[in-house]
């Protein structure tokens, strides 16, 4: 019986995969060995090769689940050196969108990175302004890229992401 309960109290534990893979060869090697030598054992080799398996077959269950990353978090992390965001799904995913959404939603003379900016810095300004010392130096930046760019119809940008964002920032709010 305590068998059962090691085994219980084993799958419960968080190790890591590979920990428990490793750990499943060296009890199942074990055994074997124990068991070629004719040592009386309280497993038999199938309750060990089934265990094995089931930790193999089951691991996400031992793997503990992440905690979803902050939007702001993310948003900040996906900002390139220059100052510019890129148009690519995982901006998509920061600003609580897809990116079906927020491709249909571009302006047509725009580019992806004009475009992409311009969301990000409407996002900040429409969702963060809490937060607004954590991100301000990196929307000055945006903002400069943009004027560097001699960005065109930054207007209507600033209209269309307010309608896919549901916000109501205005153009020199952003810093254009």
């Amino acid at each position: 019986m305590w068998s059962s309960y090691v085994m219980i109290t084993f799958l419960r534990c968080n190790f890591q995969v590979k920990n428990i893979i490793f750990i499943c060869c060296i009890v199942y090697s074990a055994v074997f060995y124990a068991l070629s030598y004719h040592v009386e054992f309280c497993l038999s080799s199938s309750t060990i090769i089934r265990f094995c398996f089931y930790c193999i077959l089951d691991f996400p269950a031992a793997v503990p689940e992440q905690p979803p990353r902050d939007p702001l978090l993310q948003l900040v992390s996906l900002q390139e050196a220059s100052g510019c965001w890129l148009l690519d799904p995982a901006l998509a995913a920061a600003l609580g969108q897809t990116n079906e959404e927020v491709e249909k939603s571009k302006p047509e003379k725009t580019s992806s990175e004009v475009w992409a900016t311009i969301l990000a810095l409407i996002w900040l300004h429409g969702f963060k302004m809490d937060a607004k010392d954590e991100w301000e130096l990196l929307a000055m930046k945006a903002a400069s890229w943009l004027c560097a760019h001699n960005a065109p119809c930054v207007s209507e940008c600033v209209d269309a992401g307010n309608v896919l964002l549901g916000c109501s920032v205005k153009k020199e709010a952003l810093g254009l």
